[in-house]
């Protein structure tokens, strides 16, 4: 493989691995799958690489849609574990939290598959504090339409959700 292609990966490694690692963390529900996420990632990332003889534009955010690719993947199949084999959730609510706070979970989790895989992303880089310039810089799009983005995905949710606003 082509030494420029090697040089590229080991440098987007080197400077955004403890980042990806937290993003990845935030998302699962076992954290301890974090390192495992990442490291699917980037084996698919390399792979795409290979393939396709050429690098990404927007290289962070190319990869993070890899990343949630591979995390929704790793999350689809904890489904089928048994509860009793899980380890407590680093995000959303505990097993034994009380009913509402696990229904409000699920439903927001519900409203944010509904929309677009670009603009989820938006909105998770947006929670995590990333400024709106920074996202635009990560996903190739302008920060007005990264604005844009997340004000749908806020839309969605409040439409989505407005049947537990009494509940909250």
């Amino acid at each position: 493989m082509n030494a420029h292609f090697q040089d590229w990966m080991n440098r987007f490694c080197q400077k955004n691995h403890n980042w990806l690692i937290a993003f990845a963390r935030r998302r699962l529900r076992r954290s301890a799958e974090a390192e495992d996420a990442v490291q699917q990632a980037y084996e698919q990332a390399w792979k795409w690489i290979c393939k396709s003889r050429s690098l990404p534009r927007h290289d962070l955010g190319w990869f993070l849609t890899v990343l949630v690719r591979v995390v929704a993947h790793m999350n689809r199949n904890e489904d089928s574990i048994a509860l009793g084999e899980l380890e407590p959730a680093s995000h959303g609510p505990a097993p034994d939290a009380p009913t509402l706070e696990r229904e409000i979970d699920a439903a927001i989790h519900e409203a944010l598959q509904t929309v677009r895989e670009e603009d989820r992303v938006i909105f998770h880089l947006r929670l995590d504090g990333m400024s709106y310039t920074a996202i635009a810089h990560t996903t190739g799009r302008s920060a007005g339409a990264a604005r844009i983005a997340f004000w749908r995905v806020k839309r969605t949710l409040r439409e989505r959700l407005a049947h537990l606003a009494p509940a909250i």
